[in-house]
């Protein structure tokens, strides 16, 4: 009997973490990002470098910002010759979208806290 009640035990207890973690409807991202109250975020939990020129790199970034803004609010951070930073947020999490001047895509996503 003791057995049954400690698996159990072991299994709610590994499942905490991910049920942990905060979430937000895309209606409250859209009422939250305007007035400026973001999310608390985790650190960047997946970064990837993608190898690109910088113009294909901003005409993904507008498409994907584009397309998220049905569903999720989106930002341009910064946009200056030298680096195009967009954020996106979604329901479990934001992304930024950086592509510098000497090329490429650089991705950065951190769930909330």
């Amino acid at each position: 009997m003791k057995l049954p009640r400690l698996l159990l035990s072991l299994l709610v207890l590994a499942t905490l973490p991910a049920q942990a973690a905060k979430t937000y409807s895309p209606g409250e991202l859209k009422l939250m990002i305007p007035l400026g109250n973001y999310p608390a975020e985790g650190p960047v939990t997946r970064q990837e470098t993608h190898k690109m020129s910088r113009e294909e790199c901003l005409a993904r970034s507008d498409k994907l910002s584009k397309s998220a803004s049905s569903v999720s609010p989106s930002v341009r951070l910064v946009d200056t010759p030298q680096l195009r930073s967009t954020k996106v947020w979604g329901g479990d999490g934001a992304m930024l979208i950086n592509c510098p001047a000497a090329g490429g895509m650089e991705l950065k996503r951190s769930s909330y806290r």
